[in-house]
């Protein structure tokens, strides 16, 4: 800079002196004030030129621009192998890869060019630089140089060094973005999933309630009813005997009484079916013990203390669950002993039903027509419903409720 400055007094003040016949001894005034105008405009020119010389290039131009490239957005999808392409055609590099570990492997995530072969960790001249998050490790970013007409690996320049290390900062960050990117997408995929599910099993809850009406009008009609219009029928027969015939009279109505008892019996049934009166009086222990003691094959019941109780939808949804297995045990299984167990947390109610009978082979997905509605109640409540089975090795219908006001 010095002599830049002597060269710049020299051809103003002397040699451009002499040419206009100016005063160069003491120098001309005029002469004076250009050269010191172009010696302090020069300056900052000449300062930037000889720091690219020292840095061997115009690399901080380049570090500058792509730093500035990497800072504005871009697509998740493109960030990595963008960086990749961006550090090779800024670098002498004859190939680019920038490597993640996941689950104990190394994956390339990006790569220039982009139909290069995978760089060998034996490659001469091979630079590897860790890919660092949060001072973690999760990385790798290796540059293979070009080589030399002499085949030997060309050495980065100063500036070109320093871009790699530019490269390798930014890098964790941009690992970061794209796993968080991923995270978000499987977690919108999985919200969708389970909001396709929750319609689907609100739409079956509802055919099952309106079957279940169905069901419960048919019973009626076809039972109960059919034997109080019979009953209606006696009662007139008594009462037509009473005037016609008085000693027969007796008799028909002690026919009454076996019917009204029958008619009773069949309601208490069909009431048991819709929402036991145990369940609502004494919750689900008493409710599943009173289950089993009017269920063949035998039913082992191990339930809490009697008295603990829990919201209404909950206990609905352990005692429907569980009887549901059992009468499919009972029905379908040709059990020999079922075994209930329910078990209860400051947190949850979870619940099992295992028989020992011929078992089955569940559906691949974890549903079947079957075992949907057991699964839809549970599910209704926030809970899980598993089921577990083989052919000649019986099953096991297990679950777990949350209870309201508790996380997990």
């Amino acid at each position: 800079m010095v002599g830049f400055a002597a060269v710049t007094y020299l051809v103003v003040v002397v040699m451009l002196g002499s040419v206009l016949g100016l005063p160069t001894d003491p120098p001309s005034t005029v002469l004076a004030v250009v050269a010191t105008s172009v010696v302090a405009l020069g300056l900052p020119r000449v300062r930037r030129w000889l720091r690219r010389v020292a840095a061997g290039g115009p690399g901080d131009d380049r570090l500058v621009r792509i730093t500035h490239e990497l800072s504005g957005a871009m697509p998740a999808d493109d960030l990595l192998p963008r960086m990749a392409r961006m550090l090779g055609e800024a670098t002498s590099a004859g190939a680019v890869e920038i490597r993640v570990r996941h689950s104990g492997k190394d994956a390339v995530v990006g790569r220039w060019p982009a139909n290069a072969p995978i760089i060998e960790d034996h490659v001469r001249g091979l630079l590897v630089r860790p890919i660092l998050l949060h001072a973690t490790q999760i990385g790798e970013l290796l540059l293979r140089p070009r080589l030399t007409r002499s085949g030997r690996p060309r050495r980065l320049r100063q500036a070109e060094d320093r871009l790699l290390d530019a490269f390798v900062g930014r890098a964790g960050l941009a690992v970061e973005s794209v796993q968080l990117r991923d995270a978000l997408s499987r977690e919108v995929v999985d919200a969708t999933r389970r909001a396709g599910e929750v319609r689907a099993s609100r739409h079956r809850l509802v055919e099952a309630a309106d079957a279940e009406r169905h069901r419960i009008e048919r019973n009626i009609h076809d039972g109960a009813q059919q034997h109080l219009v019979a009953l209606s029928v006696t009662l007139g027969l008594a009462r037509a005997q009473c005037a016609s015939n008085p000693d027969r009279v007796a008799a028909t109505l002690d026919a009454v009484v076996p019917a009204v008892v029958r008619t009773v019996a069949e309601l208490e049934d069909l009431g048991r079916g819709i929402y036991p009166r145990a369940l609502t009086a004494g919750g689900v222990a008493e409710a599943l013990v009173a289950l089993a003691s009017d269920t063949s094959p035998e039913v082992i019941v191990t339930v809490p203390e009697p008295g603990v109780r829990w919201p209404p939808d909950v206990e609905a949804a352990v005692y429907f669950a569980c009887a549901e297995a059992i009468q499919n045990a009972t029905k379908h299984a040709r059990a020999r002993r079922i075994v209930v167990r329910v078990d209860a947390t400051v947190e949850a109610v979870s619940f099992e039903v295992h028989d020992d009978g011929i078992g089955f082979n569940p559906p691949a997905d974890g549903r079947g027509s079957g075992l949907q509605g057991m699964r839809d109640r549970v599910e209704a409540v926030g809970g899980v419903l598993q089921v577990a089975s083989a052919t000649g090795h019986g099953a096991t219908v297990s679950g777990r409720v949350r209870l309201p006001g508790t996380v997990g």
